[in-house]
């Protein structure tokens, strides 16, 4: 049995230089719809010791799963030191659990470090370096489940839902069974991928949200860092429609930059600097 039993997928949570500006953009061009909860963003910026004091927080909803968007905060605080590092991504990804107090406890036993404890937000994250690279937050808030609500659609493009979330790791393999031992992961077939001599990739259902691990084989692959390091990277938005997708985006000025078998990615420089991913 695994150490931690994931329920839904909380959030994913997306660092960037204007919250304010992309949030527009997700709305009009995506149709992203209202995120309703009792929760308030203030709810979210207080409580940990590395926590989000003074970030621009935006929260809605995006093919039915919460978005997050973080930017801005205290120049020496978390958002600020992503940004600076790696520039606008993927920042982390929370999923609901039955206690946080029994998992922290129990991830504490295990060795695994644990960091920006929230008692009002009602979560905290392990630290990245036990976790292969992957910023993972444990919450047992609820924003009450994730699906498609009647308010999203709209925009220029009709997000039916998030294919995955994609982490750029070392070792895709070690990395998976990790994830097995720690949350149940299983392996989830079927997506569109990249070459395999480009690189290896690997897709597991964590709660209700596909993770996607790949490492990178080549020079060539989008995946490969710079900098060597192992993070969240990038994320993948299902439409119905490949073709018709692309060139709404187009028309919206967001360009396609690589597309290969079902799969495609858009100028992450026309997105407010995020690496997006569309799929059917």
């Amino acid at each position: 049995m695994s150490l931690v039993v994931p329920g839904h997928l909380h959030r994913v949570a997306l660092a960037v230089e204007d919250a304010a500006s992309a949030h527009e953009w997700f709305n009009a061009v995506l149709g992203a719809g209202a995120l309703n909860s009792d929760r308030h963003p203030d709810d979210i910026r207080s409580g940990g010791e590395a926590d989000l004091e003074g970030t621009d927080v935006r929260m809605f909803r995006l093919g039915g799963y919460p978005v997050i968007l973080l930017s801005k905060g205290a120049p020496e605080g978390p958002v600020a030191k992503f940004l600076e590092r790696y520039g606008p991504g993927v920042h982390s990804l929370a999923w609901e659990i039955e206690d946080m107090w029994a998992v922290q406890n129990l991830l504490a036993e295990r060795g695994v470090r644990i960091g920006a404890v929230n008692i009002p937000g009602r979560h905290f994250f392990m630290h990245p370096r036990d976790t292969h690279g992957v910023l993972m937050e444990w919450t047992d808030d609820t924003f009450g489940g994730n699906k498609r609500h009647q308010d999203e659609g709209g925009g220029v493009v009709d997000v039916t839902g998030v294919a995955w979330v994609t982490a750029a790791v070392a070792d895709a393999e070690s990395t998976a069974t990790f994830l097995t031992d720690l949350a149940g992961a299983i392996p989830v077939s079927g997506n569109a991928r990249g070459p395999e001599d480009r690189e290896l990739t690997i897709d597991l259902g964590i709660g209700d949200m596909t993770l996607r691990l790949v490492t990178a084989l080549t020079p060539e692959s989008p995946y490969a860092s710079n900098d060597g390091s192992s993070r969240l990277y990038s994320y993948a938005l299902r439409v119905a429609e490949l073709d018709a997708a692309l060139a709404g985006l187009e028309a919206a000025g967001v360009p396609t930059v690589r597309r290969e078998r079902g799969l495609a990615a858009t100028d992450p420089s026309a997105t407010f600097g995020l690496p997006i991913e569309w799929t059917t």
